[in-house]
């Protein structure tokens, strides 16, 4: 027969073994894995995912999104977290918030809405054949209020990165590029230079573009549908 004391005893250790269970199971980190998109579906590359608030401790951790919107933050503290979207120049453009649980993968689909999101990133660096003239033009494109630009450069050497900035200021869209060299050893050859500008949320209507590189300036108009 159980007396007082026993039964205190056995209470006591089932608190412990509860108690330490829950810690483990805490102690154990989990992930955040999905997707960033504009308001039209289009997949979202080349912003940063980062946690910027929570209700536990978390390790400053980031992660930029791939050609398909996706990125993948690892070994997160279980709780609840604010994840926020970045892009390049730091702004904010969106935030959720997502509850993560040990040993667990948390998935997110977020939507950014924000008008003339942008992202640039050079596609190709490489040894050019001394004459770009079939690429002079900015090669255009706009589907699902999303605008493609694609530029070509003539570079000294194939060591450079396209980099800029693009406003969207009423129905003006102006789009400023330059070239930055790396640190990369080069290849003494003539390099070409292909960087592409993608900006996302563009409303139905009619645009002037102006696109501002070294090479000079040009505008044309653009529908959006």
């Amino acid at each position: 027969m159980l007396n007082l004391r026993n039964v205190e005893f056995l209470l006591a250790l089932s608190l412990i073994v509860f108690f330490v269970g829950c810690s483990q199971e805490n102690s154990v980190p989990g992930n955040i894995e999905g997707f960033i998109r504009d308001s039209n579906g289009n997949p979202l590359g080349g912003v940063v995912v980062l946690i910027v608030e929570g209700d536990a401790p978390f390790p400053e951790m980031a992660a930029i999104t791939d050609e398909e919107g996706h990125f993948m933050l690892m070994s997160v503290p279980s709780g609840a977290f604010v994840v926020g979207v970045n892009d390049r120049q730091g702004s904010r453009i969106g935030q959720e918030r997502v509850m993560v649980e040990g040993g667990m993968t948390s998935e997110m689909d977020i939507l950014i809405s924000t008008r003339g999101v942008y992202t640039i990133k050079t596609l190709s660096a490489e040894c050019g054949s001394g004459d770009i003239g079939g690429f002079e033009e900015s090669i255009v494109s706009v589907d699902k209020g999303l605008l493609k630009l694609v530029e070509y450069f003539e570079t000294p050497t194939p060591c450079y990165e396209v980099t800029g900035n693009v406003s969207v200021v009423g129905n003006d869209i102006v789009v400023n590029l330059g070239l930055l060299p790396t640190s990369d050893i080069c290849i003494e050859c003539i390099g070409l230079v292909v960087g592409e500008i993608k900006v996302h949320n563009l409303e139905k209507g009619e645009y002037k573009l102006k696109v501002k590189t070294p090479k000079g300036e040009s505008t044309k108009s653009i529908h959006v549908e």
